[in-house]
């Protein structure tokens, strides 16, 4: 099972045209990396993927 299957969402890899960029990576805490992705449905939307590891 792909991270965004279980939401009934396309992987932002498989996507056209994402733009993506770290947050941080190393983060403070427990949280190792945190990674986003932005990909535009249309002229005033789009959808944000964000995606952690811990």
């Amino acid at each position: 099972m792909t991270p965004f299957s279980h939401l009934d969402l396309p992987e932002p890899e498989s996507l056209p045209d994402v733009r993506e960029g770290q947050v941080c990576a190393p983060c403070g805490g427990d949280l190792n990396s945190l990674a986003i992705a932005v990909h535009r449905l249309d002229g005033s939307e789009s959808r944000v993927y964000l995606r952690a590891v811990d």
